[in-house]
């Protein structure tokens, strides 16, 4: 279709010539009239506005993302090794039983060689497992219309904090003594500590976390926040809880290695099966690869629309120059004259660099409010960066401007070449 219209347009001109003016034009070495000029150059700052929109949305999701990747995530990802497991009820109907199998498995893949610490945690960061409840705090009771508070439930065993680097700030951790039959205990996150207790003591306070039925825990210690869906998640309220007083058939071994995580999962996955050898293990990964894969559709839209702002940058500087190029071509003889009568090079270099740049200032203009009007659409993608960050606009519109003036040098400097007895005697 693009091909088409504008290939049409100058054909059907062609058939219905005005001798009288395009002689007249010819004469004067116009050449093609000031309506076809205009319009060339209507095109030309068309495509220096759309290459300028797409190069701002292509720069804020570059900082966007470059921001989002440098978020600390709340625990250390590196050589950490992941797989998931669940075991089938007939096999496993107690919660003692549950509960044996998960620390046998821990402590068989902790004594292998290769391995710093391993883990048996409920719902991994990132792996989509997880899911809330609403809690109450005795001593704090709701005002009628309140909204109800949630937190993020997550239960662990004693190696989980040390195991996935999750700082603990004040208390304890969980230790073998916190199972089934002992009184419930529960750690929360930062946030969820200075947002109850803003004066500190969060220590021995009691929560209710209302499942069903309804579980009243003392907090014995206080954590550093985790992104645990992604990287750009709200801080959010996170309770633990023990592993060993909520038994679940279902469980993620993490175990951070030596070496390359991938190159212990066959000897990790056999600690499995020598526990209990029928026992099916899937999604065997690390947790770096879990993190990046948090992260795709921003590389692929960044990946994207950074494609099209390449291409749509050479297709405005193309345009750039040839318009300039065969401006300098149809003033031809101008130029020679201007030079006879003593112009000097520097001074036919400002004309023609003077002409393009013109065009590329109009383009920048109206690209800029197009963009900002564009960025608006991408505002859910951004993270910490906001749609009409001024920054990326002035670093566009001045590499936009760069690279332009480049594409208007290049017949510029052409045109201080040329040699005005030439140039003059095709008159």
């Amino acid at each position: 279709v693009s091909a088409l219209l504008f290939g049409l347009i100058p054909a059907l001109r062609a058939t219905r010539p005005d001798l009288s003016t395009t002689l007249k034009d010819d004469a004067r070495g116009v050449g093609g009239g000031g309506v076809r000029t205009r319009l060339r150059a209507g095109l030309t700052v068309g495509q220096v506005a759309l290459a300028l929109m797409l190069l701002v949305s292509c720069g804020l999701m570059a900082r966007s993302f470059a921001r989002l990747v440098s978020v600390d995530p709340g625990f250390r990802p590196e050589q950490l090794l992941t797989m998931e497991y669940r075991l089938p009820v007939s096999k496993y109907p107690e919660g003692t039983r549950q509960i044996a199998f998960h620390q046998q498995v821990v402590e068989r893949v902790r004594q292998l060689p290769g391995v710093r610490s391993a883990t048996g945690i409920r719902a991994l960061p990132f792996s989509g497992n997880g899911g809330t409840a609403t809690f109450s705090v005795p001593e704090q009771p709701k005002n009628a219309g309140d909204p109800a508070r949630e937190a993020l439930v997550n239960w662990a065993d004693p190696y989980t904090f040390e195991t996935l680097g999750i700082p603990l700030l004040q208390g304890r951790g969980f230790s073998e003594t916190d199972r089934e039959g002992a009184p419930m205990v529960a750690v929360i996150n930062r946030r969820m500590a200075e947002a109850l207790w803003p004066k500190g003591g969060a220590i021995g306070r009691k929560i209710v976390v209302e499942a069903n039925p309804a579980v009243e825990a003392t907090i014995i210690g206080v954590v550093g926040d985790v992104r645990h869906y992604a990287l750009d998640d709200q801080d959010s309220y996170q309770i633990w809880g023990a592993q060993a007083q909520s038994p679940h058939i279902f469980n993620t071994l993490a175990v951070r290695t030596v070496g390359d995580p991938m190159q212990m999962a066959r000897s990790v996955t056999e600690a499995v099966w020598s526990v209990d050898r029928d026992q099916p293990v899937w999604k065997v990964r690390t947790l770096h690869s879990l993190i990046d894969r948090s992260l795709g559709l921003r590389k692929f839209l960044l990946g994207l629309m950074g494609a099209y702002a390449v291409l749509a940058l050479l297709l405005a500087m193309v345009g750039v120059y040839g318009v300039v190029a065969y401006s300098v071509a149809q003033r031809v003889r101008e130029l020679g004259v201007r030079m006879a009568l003593g112009a000097d090079r520097a001074s036919i270099f400002r004309l023609v660099v003077g002409q393009g740049m013109r065009m590329v200032a109009l383009g920048v203009v109206l690209g800029a409010g197009g963009a900002l009007a564009l960025t608006r659409l991408i505002q859910s993608l951004l993270f910490r960066v906001p749609p009409h960050d001024p920054l990326t606009f002035l670093l566009v519109a001045g590499f936009l401007a760069l690279v332009a003036f480049v594409a208007c040098a290049v017949p510029a400097r052409r045109a201080t070449r040329l040699d005005p007895l030439s140039a003059l005697r095709c008159e």
